[in-house]
């Protein structure tokens, strides 16, 4: 199959230049972190594979506390995590493809694969449903606001939407819109249930869409459809929701691969009419896409993977000017996996790559906004086709899901579980407290109390489930004493939120549902 797609590749996109150079010639800013990369023998549960960069004060490493063998079917990034089923651990839904005749015209079979984590990072495994196509997208979130998460996924015939029936089952609902590529669920509209966003492929160009939510999950409309991007079978290859231009609606945010086109669209929180706002050609092919906060403001920033190995970031002035912010070394290699999450949580979006043909993966610290540095990598075995961040455990930082053709790795970020980090962790007097937020579950409102026993710089933040910030409740020097917070949810969808209280050396988090 490697060899298949290769040629493919090859075919599609010109001869490429595969080079390990480029990854000699990588190194890690020596003036901030000493070099240390260790290795552990892998052994389940109870020897976990380490992956880290150290230096003097803060390490970047991560943990393989999972792994999974999908034998003769692949995984192209299609994959979620979250508790499906409310047992309190995290489980993991695969949505992977095969095929059943290596002559064209090929023919594919998928199949939707769910990890169920039955304690201690002990899955079970099961399929939930098997399609005669090929495995293009999956997204999930809350569809019918009964705080249990559905899933969405987009095949090679068209966009199908899974409800939880409130025990970690599914049953199909509605099927239909437009076939291949991409996908995203946000509330386009805001009557608080999760809209579809869907980029598509036509014989006259690229196209997206938006498909409105309406008897909760069970039916999707298509209410608005862009103009065609690219030549003539364009594709939209990726495509995002984001908040633009600070006006606390969804925008859109989106690429088509042929013409290295990526665009921007204003939405007016209607879910029926967005406005074209940029067509940026890039001048090479776009092949990933990922959105965040680069320089801490408050407007989601971009970056994007193009060409043969570069990725390029762009600071959101407004939604119709973006101010290119840095440039990547060249990886020489396309590359399907890009993120930008805040891995560290010092309130900047750090840089996630992984390469595609040589399986390089690759993490970027955000220096507060000035440039990136990198400070930790790794090499899987073989082709890499999986690389997403999401939140495998109850802290803020995110973890990774990373894999090769036929094979899903999870790994947990340990970033601050430094030596130094519990030292001053142990020596926090016992008279801080953060409280539960009662409230809990809460609709809209809610409140939460903190302690504290001396003078401090105080900051209280609430994050959502992907470890965004939404709101600063609290950014002041306080005094010693006992204070209260009220944190209004109206504005917000249903789901799991995390408030987390940092003040000198102490720093807790707590999470809270939102139940609309």
């Amino acid at each position: 199959m490697k060899n298949l797609i290769g040629i493919l590749v090859w075919f599609l996109f010109g001869q490429s230049i595969y080079s390990q150079d480029i990854f000699n010639n990588l190194s890690l800013d020596s003036n901030r972190f000493k070099t240390r990369f260790d290795r552990l023998a892998f052994n389940p549960m109870t020897e976990p594979q380490i992956y880290s960069k150290l230096d003097s004060t803060q390490e970047f490493h991560f943990h393989e506390i999972f792994s999974y063998n999908l034998g003769a079917h692949w995984c192209e990034n299609q994959v979620v995590a979250d508790d499906f089923d409310k047992d309190g651990e995290t489980d993991v839904i695969i949505f992977a493809t095969t095929t059943t005749d290596t002559i064209s015209p090929f023919r594919y079979t998928s199949k939707i694969i769910y990890l169920h984590n039955e304690g201690n990072w002990q899955f079970t495994d099961s399929v939930l449903f098997q399609f005669n196509s090929y495995g293009y997208w999956i997204s999930h979130g809350d569809l019918n606001n009964d705080t249990w998460e559905d899933f969405v996924i987009k095949d090679s015939g068209n966009i199908r939407v899974f409800i939880n029936d409130q025990s970690g089952q599914f049953t199909e609902y509605w099927n239909g819109g437009s076939e291949y590529r991409c996908l995203d669920l946000a509330d386009l509209n805001n009557d608080n249930f999760l809209d579809i966003l869907s980029g598509t492929q036509t014989q006259s160009g690229g196209l997206l869409e938006i498909y409105l939510n309406s008897e909760s999950g069970k039916n999707f409309q298509v209410n608005w459809q862009s103009t065609f991007y690219g030549h003539s079978d364009g594709t939209i290859h990726n495509i995002l929701a984001a908040d633009l231009n600070d006006n606390l609606q969804k925008d859109i945010v989106a690429t088509e691969i042929y013409d290295g086109l990526l665009l921007t669209f204003s939405g007016d929180g209607s879910g029926t009419n967005f406005q074209e706002e940029l067509v940026k050609k890039l001048g090479t092919r776009t092949f990933a896409l990922a959105v965040g906060n680069i320089n801490g403001d408050s407007l989601s920033d971009i970056a994007v993977y193009s060409g043969w190995g570069e990725v390029r970031t762009f600071i959101t002035n407004d939604i119709d000017s973006l101010k290119e912010f840095w440039v990547s070394p060249n990886f020489k290699d396309v590359g399907y996996n890009l993120e930008l999450e805040d891995f560290n949580q010092d309130g900047f979006s750090d840089l996630f790559i992984g390469t595609f043909d040589t399986g390089k993966l690759f993490i970027y610290e955000n220096n507060s906004g000035s440039d990136f540095n990198l400070v930790w990598s790794d090499t899987l075995n073989g082709v890499g086709y999986t690389g997403k961040a999401f939140h495998l455990n109850d802290d803020l930082f995110p973890d990774l899901i990373v894999g090769e053709e036929n094979n899903v790795r999870l790994l947990i970020n340990n970033t601050v579980t430094t030596t130094e980090m519990k030292s001053k962790m142990s020596n926090i007097p016992s008279s801080w407290v953060l409280s539960q937020n009662y409230p809990n579950p809460f609709n809209p409102n809610t409140i939460i109390n903190y302690s504290m026993s001396n003078q401090s710089l105080v900051t209280l933040k609430v994050y959502d489930i992907l470890g965004r910030e939404i709101k600063t409740l609290v950014n002041e020097e306080q005094s010693q004493g006992s204070y209260e917070v009220e944190f209004n949810g109206s504005k917000h969808s249903s789901g799991i939120y995390y408030f987390r209280l940092l003040a000198g050396e102490f720093m807790k988090t707590k999470k809270m549902i939102l139940l609309k």
